[in-house]
């Protein structure tokens, strides 16, 4: 036992969300994630992972269940739990390597961090990362993967390569600049035999007339530079995010992302409020793997206000609206705000 580290948590939600290009145009409804997970230690630097989610297998964007079963199921069906992690790691004080399922390990914006890459969504492949602490900067770090998208045992594979740099340096006793440069370069995503399987999973992205193959290729540049002031317990941080898709056939093919935070969630009585503002175009981004916890992926501008508050050092109340509008109105469509509204209460261990 003393070889095992077990952690998960459990979170409940309400989301509301109006003004929907559906019918009904409005919808309401009551949502869980559960997630438990163990590292076994085999010695002291090689470690194996492994760790549940709720959710559907199919959709690594979303662990989480609607209470009712969204109307598609038999009344009170219990929830479907699957792997999201599930690998081997060896790492050093400097350095480490890993392969299977994994966090993507690169470091996020520190308010909203999802405009490029999900943080539920778990590669498949190999990452490796090396840091030092003895350079001019307090931290500098390099990870990189090459993530397996579609293995096909008839058919070209589809892969992406991953970099990331990143960086931070203390300005003074309670001042600190943090950043990074990111690189994604996906592959063909929709090699001979594929088109249905990887443009199934598009959110937006533009594609040719039928929809089985996307117009642009996507390398995607991703800069993120944050700073921060203030005590550990009343810090403010303001942060912004630049997307470049390099390998875009169509001139929209930029994101940008411009906010501010003050508080912390960090222990009992903390608490936290940040906004947010961004702008994606609608190829700057890889809709396949990017964030959906706006009502649309890509092709949107929107707003994020958020405040948390911590019942306990593992207890949290966070209240937060997401709200957006089509950045390129398409033919028939509407140019008017979309609304979400969620309420998380989380227990974490």
């Amino acid at each position: 036992m003393d070889k095992l580290d077990f952690s998960g948590d459990l979170r409940l939600r309400h989301e509301s969300s109006w003004n929907l290009p559906s019918t009904p145009s409005s919808r309401h409804r009551e949502r869980v994630r559960g997630r438990f997970g163990v590292i076994y230690h085999a010695t002291e630097e090689l470690s194996v992972e492994a760790r549940l989610r709720t959710g559907d297998p199919d959709n690594p964007q979303n662990p989480y269940v609607d209470l009712g079963g969204s109307g598609s199921a038999e009344a009170f069906d219990s929830f479907t739990v699957s792997f999201d992690r599930l690998n081997a790691r060896y790492a050093t004080e400097s350095w480490w390597g890993a392969g299977g399922k994994f966090a993507h390990p690169f470091w996020s914006n520190p308010l909203y961090g999802e405009l490029v890459w999900d943080a539920d969504v778990n590669p498949d492949g190999f990452a490796a990362g090396a840091s030092s602490k003895d350079t001019f900067l307090d931290q500098l770090t390099l990870a990189a993967g090459e993530y397996v998208i579609l293995e096909q045992a008839a058919g070209e594979d589809a892969f992406a390569t991953v970099a990331q740099l990143s960086a931070s340096e203390a300005l003074g006793q309670n001042s600190k600049l943090s950043g990074a440069v990111g690189y994604y370069h996906y592959y063909d995503a929709t090699p001979g035999g594929a088109t249905a399987i990887v443009a199934g999973e598009n959110s937006g992205n533009a594609t040719n007339g039928a929809g089985t193959d996307f117009l642009s290729n996507f390398g995607v540049l991703n800069p993120i530079l944050a700073f921060t002031i203030g005590s550990a317990a009343h810090p403010i941080t303001v942060s912004g995010e630049y997307i470049k898709n390099l390998r875009a056939e169509i001139s929209e093919d930029q994101g940008y992302a411009l906010g501010v935070a003050y508080g912390s969630t960090k222990a009992a009585g903390d608490w936290q409020a940040y906004y947010q503002w961004q702008l994606v175009e609608q190829d700057a981004v890889f809709t396949a793997f990017n964030g959906d916890d706006f009502t649309m992926q890509t092709n949107f501008l929107g707003h994020i206000l958020s405040w948390t508050y911590m019942f306990e050092n593992n207890i949290g109340l966070r209240l937060w609206s997401l709200i957006a509008k089509p950045d390129m109105v398409p033919a028939g469509g509407s140019d008017e705000y979309q609304y979400r509204f969620r309420v998380d209460f989380t227990i974490t261990f």
